[in-house]
This record gives structure tokens, sequence and C-alpha cells, in this order.
């Protein structure tokens, strides 16, 4: 079984929190304290049995309800939690086939306390049952390790049965002896009582006498009971005359009736009770078609002139079926009418105001309906035409553009033009042939100086030089910038020139591509019927009003065309009516339409009013016929009924009925009374027969031989006794004379019967003393008791032979499927440090053996760890899990986080494992838990929790909320 959904509208810290798709396997829950997780577990403990009161789960806002969806042998069923109520199961795929299934049959009808205690494992249960491990009651310890193996209830079966073993020791001691425990003061009385009898025996003279007494007084009480009996039988036969006087009286008085009656020419078969209800029926369905045909003629005759008759119902018959279709048609045709009435003056309206329109569009237009219609508007495309006037606009401002930027360029090139004027006053190679000469005759002269003073031709050389740079550098080196200047000018001067030489031949361009749109559009503004305009937006704007009134146009045009044919269609039917009608009209007193074809529909409601007279006509001509034909078939009916039952009739049918009936309902009145006559007789003679002692007393009372014993006997019997008294009155007389004397010998035989009893308790004495009968009450009272003491002891000694043998067959399989299953998981989770738990041979014993895998052995639980106490109950749990099918949910709420990491990692894999069979939910705050189940479980599903909000998420993510939070 799986949860596939959970839904938790209102529990604790629950609010409208929705698990979907629940994996079937391992499904991880991870939230710090308090984020919800014992609630999520108090869920899951309660699903099965419905909420407990008493504060032991967490409050609701308001109320209580959790839905799941669960999972179980391929059928769906949804289980409901609301407040304290009991858990609702329903079958989502349940047929009617399908027995009804509740909650607990879901969960394999596990108890509560089985169920939470096995299925949700949480940190305080086994934390609880290692210091109860720990406690040295041995109660105690017994309890822990059966409870963790979900059969708590088995530890009481020692106490049972020790206690049903005492209770037969004190009875009759171990081996059930007569003579000892409570069975030896019974016995004892029994030995002493049958002494005392043996004492008490003697005999008298006087106990013959008194017998012999005894049989006269017997012999008279028998005379006078007989005398009784004979009175109480006259006493009982009168009370019944009495009873039933008036019964047999009425039965003597319907005979007289029946006596009285003669029927003549009437018997069973043509008298019957059939025959008269076909014959009342038939009376009465005569009278009142009778009175409904002279009703619908009365009608016909009304509607037209005696002569004309034949020829009125000639004619609406023959048109009848073009009536009733036309008649059946009617009311869809009025409002066909009215509403093409209504759509005409719709579309004159639509059409004027569209005349006006496009008359304030272009005033010249005389029939502007067809001037639109002329204007071929298709063979101009909008996309087309805006596209133009968009590229004619662009080519304008275009156009504009380069002409402004022409006339930039010209004023740019002047600029340079004059800059370039002040440059040519700047002689650069005369400066320098200036330098290059001043260079060298200062080379000279120091050549010159050489011959006369070396330092001073040097000295000139270098002054010469020196000079020289100077005035290169103050003249040639100015007048080289001035000189790059100019280039520069003169170079921006072309490049102007160029750019405008290629301006002109772009707006020589544009100018030319200007006229040809120009024309285009010129040419649209033609087709357009537009007046001459510079402004080609309008054109646009005034295709766009043109397309409008034109689409506007065709849908009216198109409208006209349906209305048109409506029109015939109606014209059709409104003139076929109106050839029913005059046709009809001829032979009638109401006046003739005179109407002109054209104007049919304008008097439409006038020819549907004539047309409803026709109509009602029909109607009357066609109830006419089917009462006619009723009222003829009828007659022929009732003569055919007359004519089977021999009945003479003239031509009145009615009056012969009613002889009929007569003569019908007196033979009627007769079976009546005879069968009232027999039923009474029968009942009575039913009651008197019923009874054994009616019929004996009966017998006796008047001698009769064995044929009294048949009904008419008894009847007839009866009679004769009924016959004896000539009223009731004299009945009661006799009845009350016999009860008077019937007391009187009562009286007489109780004084007899009183003076029997004497003699019998004389003789009774004399024949055993008070010694005898207290000696035979002791031995009986003795017996009674010894006996029930013998059946308590017989019922102890089983019940205690039978719970050891439970005992036993419990300590063989707890340590076959229980303890060995449990002992192969807890080796799994200790890496086989622990190999097997063993118990001793009395469930009572307070010792559990777990053997290590070396062989030594602990022979009590008390030396184990904490840690290891709870491995051992979570495998003992698991053991018993794994035992139990089919499968169900298990929840672990940190259930192991007293486990060192070695045991922690074995743990998480014998839970992944245990998670391919069971669907598991394993409830943590720790991340190394996470961390560790991520390494080992590559299936698992995990959830974040938080402030009781579930999320679906990763083993990383959850991981880090776990670090993350301020408990770790």
């Amino acid at each position: 079984m799986k949860l596939k959904n959970i839904y938790i509208r209102d529990f604790g810290i629950f609010n409208n929190q929705y698990l979907e798709d629940l994996a079937d396997g391992l499904v991880v829950i991870g939230g710090y304290n308090r984020s919800g997780k014992s609630s999520f577990l108090n869920i899951i403990k309660n699903l099965p049995y419905g909420l407990p009161q008493g504060g032991s789960i967490p409050p609701a806002r308001e109320q209580y309800y959790i839905e799941t969806e669960i999972k179980k042998d391929k059928k769906n069923y949804t289980l409901i939690l609301e407040g304290f109520a009991k858990a609702k199961l329903n079958s989502s795929n349940n047929t009617d086939n399908d027995p009804a299934v509740d909650a607990a049959q879901l969960f394999n009808n596990l108890d509560r306390l089985t169920y939470q205690q096995l299925f949700t494992i949480s940190l305080d249960e086994l934390q609880n049952l290692s210091k109860v491990a720990n406690n040295n009651k041995e109660e105690k310890k017994i309890f822990s390790l059966l409870l963790g193996a979900g059969l708590s209830e088995l530890i009481k079966v020692p106490e049972i049965a020790d206690a049903y073993f005492r209770d037969s020791v004190k009875i009759g001691g171990k081996l059930g002896s007569s003579n000892v425990s409570q069975f030896k003061s019974y016995y004892k009385q029994i030995k002493d009582a049958e002494k005392d009898k043996d004492k008490a025996l003697k005999q008298l003279d006087e106990f013959i006498a008194k017998r012999k007494e005894l049989a006269e007084k017997e012999k008279q009480l028998e005379t006078i009971e007989a005398e009784s009996e004979n009175l109480r039988k006259k006493e009982f036969l009168f009370d019944l005359l009495k009873n039933n006087y008036q019964k047999y009286k009425e039965i003597e008085e319907l005979k007289f009736k029946l006596d009285q009656f003669s029927l003549k020419d009437c018997h069973a078969k043509k008298c019957s009770r059939e025959n008269y209800e076909q014959a009342l029926s038939l009376k009465e369905s005569y009278k009142d078609l009778k009175a409904n045909y002279q009703r619908e003629k009365n009608k016909l005759n009304s509607l037209t002139n005696p002569g004309s008759r034949n020829e009125f119902l000639e004619i609406i018959i023959e048109k009848s079926g073009q009536i009733n279709r036309s008649n059946s048609k009617k009311e869809v045709i009025e409002e066909k009418t009215k509403n093409y009435l209504e759509t005409k003056s719709e579309l004159n309206e639509k059409r004027n105001i569209l005349e006006t329109e496009l008359k304030e569009i272009n005033s010249d237009w005389k029939q502007p309906l067809q001037e639109i219609k002329n204007i071929e508007i298709d063979k101009i495309k909008q996309k087309d035409l805006s596209s133009k006037i968009e590229t004619f606009k662009n080519t304008k401002q275009e156009l504009n553009t380069i002409t402004k930027e022409k006339e930039e360029l010209k004023e740019k090139l002047e600029i340079f033009q004059a800059e370039m004027k002040e440059y040519q006053n700047y002689n650069l190679n005369s400066t320098l042939r200036k330098t290059y000469l001043f260079g060298f005759l200062s080379f000279l002269l120091s050549i010159f100086l050489t011959f006369y003073n070396l330092s001073a031709a040097l000295i000139t050389l270098l002054a010469t030089l020196f000079l020289s740079y100077i005035y290169f550098s103050t003249q040639y080196k100015p007048l080289l910038e001035k000189e790059n200047e100019r280039k520069e000018i003169e170079s921006k001067i072309k490049a102007n020139e160029k750019k405008i030489k290629k301006t002109n031949l772009k707006l020589e361009e544009l100018k030319q591509k200007l006229e040809a749109y120009e024309q285009e559009l010129n040419s649209y503004r033609f087709e357009l019927g537009i007046k001459d305009s510079h402004n080609f937006d309008i054109i646009s704007d005034y295709y766009r009003m043109i397309q409008d009134k034109k689409s506007r146009l065709n849908l009216l045009n198109k409208d006209q065309e349906k209305l048109r044919k409506k029109r015939e269609e109606l014209e059709l039917f409104f003139n076929k009516i109106f050839v029913i009608i005059d046709e009809v009209y001829q032979y009638t007193d109401n006046q003739r339409l005179e109407l002109d074809e054209n104007r049919l529909l304008s008097k439409y409601q006038e020819i549907l009013i004539e047309f409803e007279n026709i109509a009602d006509y029909l109607e009357i001509v066609n109830n006419f016929n089917l009462v006619a034909e009723k009222y003829h078939s009828l007659e022929t009916e009732i003569q055919n009924f007359l004519n089977k039952e021999e009945i003479k009739f003239d031509n009145n049918l009615l009056s012969a009925l009613n002889n009929y009936l007569d003569k019908v309902e007196a033979f009627l009145e007769f079976k009546k009374i005879e069968a009232e006559y027999a039923n009474k007789k029968e009942k009575l003679s039913a009651s008197f027969n019923s009874s054994d002692r009616i019929r004996s007393y009966l017998f006796h009372y008047f001698r009769q031989e064995e044929g009294i014993d048949n009904e008419i006997g008894t009847l007839q019997s009866f009679k004769k006794l009924f016959q004896g008294f000539s009223s009731l009155q004299a009945v009661e007389k006799a009845y009350n004379e016999s009860t008077k004397e019937l007391a009187e010998k009562k009286k007489e035989k109780k004084l007899l019967q009183e003076k029997v009893n004497s003699l019998k308790n004389e003789i009774e004495k004399l024949a055993s003393s008070k010694d005898v009968q207290k000696a035979h009450q002791k031995i009986n009272d003795a017996r009674s008791d010894l006996r029930n003491l013998a059946e308590r002891y017989a019922v102890n000694k089983s019940v205690y032979f039978i719970l050891n043998k439970l005992r036993e067959r419990f300590i063989t399989r707890a340590e076959a499927e229980l303890l060995k299953p449990a002992a192969d998981i807890l080796a799994e989770i200790t890496s086989d440090e622990y190999k097997s738990i063993q118990t001793s041979g009395d469930i009572k014993d307070t010792e559990f053996k777990t053997v290590l895998a070396d062989g030594k052995s602990f022979n009590s639980v008390d030396y184990l760890s904490r840690g290891t106490m709870e491995q051992l109950f979570l495998a003992v749990r698991l053991s018993r899990i794994n035992e139990i099918k089919p499968h169900l949910p298990v929840v672990l709420d940190d259930s192991l986080v007293n486990f060192d990491h070695s045991h922690l990692f074995n743990t998480v894999k014998v839970i992944s494992k245990l998670a391919k069979t069971h669907q598991v939910f394993l409830l943590s705050c720790h991340p190394h838990l996470i961390k560790c189940l991520k390494n080992i479980s590559q299936s698992a599903q995990y959830w974040k929790l938080e402030n009781g909000s579930f999320e679906l998420t990763n083993a990383d993510s959850l991981e880090k909320h776990l670090r993350e939070t301020p408990f770790n």
C-alpha cells in the first residue's frame, strides 16, 4: 500500500499543505525542530482510525481536515479525516461488484496500538524502551521487547495461565482427588447424611388404616371430578353458543334472503360481473359520446350555410394537409416577417446614412452610391499606396536635406578660399635660400680666418652656425607651419568641390524620382476622384474612407440580396395561405379578402388572423369526424354486445342497456349474499373444527358418531345446540345456571381434596421420619455443590493446559520467525558484530541473550549500551514490519540520532532496502543523515519542511538548508 498524495487543510502548524506524487519508496522530509515533523508523524499514526480526543495532538485552527489518496492492489482510495470523526474511505474506481472496504481493512485490520508501535517509530519511543530495559522490573523488560515486536498482548499469557492453575489447586489440589482441598468438606457431608438415613426407618399399624381411608376418599374424588367435567363441558358449550349465537343467527338470516330471490333467464356466465362492468362502461361512454357528438355537429353547422356544407367539408379536408403544415409554420413565419420588415427598415436607414456620408466626402457626386460603386478600389492596394506616399515624402525630405548640405558646402568653400588668399604673401623658398646663403658665407669667412687665427676661425664658424640656426628657427619654421596649413586648406577646398559635385548629381537624381512619384500619385488621385491638391497625405486618408464606405456598401448589397430571398420565401407562403383562405371563404358567410399580391407582406397580420380562422375550422371538422367515428363505432359495439348476450333491443340502445343492468344488479346482489353466507358459514365451521376441544365437547354432548369430525357434522351439531334455545337470553340463563352448579362442585371437590392431602401427609410421616428427609436434602445439596466445584476445577485445568501450549508455540515462533530475522537485521546494522538474539524457554524470563560474532554472549540486555539497545529494538520492529503483509507505509522520526557514523551508514542501507518493498517516510533535522542518504540511495525523494510548509527539493539543497538552521 502506498500514499500517493496528502492534503492537510487544517492540522496543528499545517494549513492548506499539499504533498503530491509521493515516491513509492523512500521519502525524506527534512526540517529543523518545531517545523512540523512530529505533527506529520501524528497524522500518519492516526490515518486508519481517526483523530483522538483528549489533547494528545496539536490543536486545529478551525476543524481538523486531512485528505489522503492511497493506492493498494491497483485500486485507488481517498481517505478523509474530518474533526474527531471516524476515518472515511471512498474508492475512486470501485464497481458495483466490489465489496465495501473500511479504513481498518485497508490497513490489514491492525489494532491502533500495533499499528502505531510498529509502523510509526520515533526517537522518544526508542529512548523510552531503553529506559524500560535498564529498569530491573521483569514485567517492564518483557513488555519492552514484545512491544517492539507489536505483540505486547502475549506477555499476559503466563500470568493468566498461573492464575487458572492456582484456582484449580485451591479447589481440588494438583490431582483433583475428592477428599482434598475444597472437595473434602462436601465429601464428608455426603457420608454423614447416608448414616443418618439408615437410622430413620420404621413401620406402624396406623399406616395401613390410613391407606384404606385414603382409597375411599380418592374414589369419591374421582366421581366428583367426572361430574365437574360434564358441568365444565356444558358451561363451555353454553359459552360457545353465547359467543357465536349472533353469528349463526346472521347465517340463518342470509339463508332466508337467498330463498327469497327468483332469478329468471340469468346465469353466472350471462350475468357476470365482467359483463356488468362492460355494459355499465358502454352505457356511460354512450351517454357522454352522444352528447359530445351533438355538440360537435352543432359547431359544424354554425360554420357554413346548409346548402354549402358538403362543399365546405370537401375543401377543408382536401386542404387539411396544407393547412396543418402552414399552421405549424405560422409562428416561425410571423417572426420571420417581423424580422424581414425590421431588417428592411434598418437597411434603408443604413443606405441613407451612407449616402449622406458620401456627399460629405465629395459634394460633386449627384448619385454617391453609384459613384463609389464605379471606383475600382480593388485595383489600388493600400499597402502600395501607403508605401509610395511614404517613399515620396522620404524622397522629398531627402532632397531638402541634400539641398541644405549643398548650401553648407558652398559656405565652407567660400571660407576656405578666403583663407587661402591670406597665404599667398608667404615665400618659403626665398627664406630657405637666404638661410643657405648666410651659412655659405659664414663658412667661407671661417676658412679665410683659419689662415690667420684658428681659434678665431672656429669661434666665427660656431657663431655663424648659431646665428643661422636662430634665423632658421625664427623665420623658416613659422613659414613651414604656414605652408602646411595652406596645403591642408587646399585639400579641404578640393574635397568640398568634390562633395558639391557629387551632391549636384544626387540632387538631379532625386528630382527625377520625385517627379515620377508625383505623376504616379496624381494618377491615384485621379482614380479616386480627388480634386487637385498638393498634399498627397490626403490620398491615403481618402482611400481609407472610400474603402470603408465601399465595404459598407458591399455589405448592404449582400444584406439586400438576402432580404430579397427572404421576401420571395415569405411571399410564397402568404400567397399559398391567401389562396386557401379565399377558397374556403366562398362557402362561408365571411367576407373574402381583396389584397394586391405585392402588398401581402405589409398585410401579413391580417392574413394570419384570417388563417387562424381556417385552422379553427379544420380543428372543428377533425373533431366532428373523430367524434362521429367513435360514436358510430360505439353504437356498433353496443349492438354486438346485446346480440352476444341475446338481449332484444329496438332503436333505443340506452333503454336496452338499462334493462340489462337492472337484471344483472339483482343477480350480483344474490351472488354477493350467497358468498357472504358461504364465507360466514365457512369461517364459523373452521373456527369450530380448529379446536379439538370444541369438536370433542359437541360429540360427547350429543353422543354422535365419528362423522362429527368433518365440518358439516360439527356445524350441524352446533345448529342442533342453537335450535334448543329460543333467544340469546335463554342461552345466557343456561350458562349462568351451569356456572353456579360447577362452582358448588368445585367447593365440594376442594374439601374432599384437602382430606385426601391430609391423609397422604399422615401416611408419609408414618412411612419416613424427618431425619430421613433431612439426610436426603443434605446428600443432594452436597452433591450439587461438589458438581459445581468439579466443573470449575476442570475448566481451570483445561485453560491452564491450553495457555501453556500457546506459550510454547509462541516461544518457538518468536525464535524462528521474529528473533532470527531480527538478528539478521541487527547483524547488518552492527557490521556482523552481533550475529544472533536468543531467549530462554520461558516467556517470563527476564534475560535475553545477544551473541557476538566471536561467540561471546551477553545473558542480559542490561549490558547493552543505549545505542545498541535502540538498534536491537529497531531490528525487532523492522523484522515484524517485514512479516506483516500486505506492506504498509513506515514512518521513522529522528530514530537514528544516537547511532555512530558506521552504524548510521549500515542502518540507512537497511532502510533503503526496506524502501524497495515499503513506502518509508524518514523525518530528520540532521544534515549528516541527508548526506549519508544521498551517498546510498539514488531514488529517494526529498521534501523541505519549514514552519509547516512543504517544498519538493533535492538532497544537496535539503542538506544545505539543515546546515544553515540555528540548530545545526
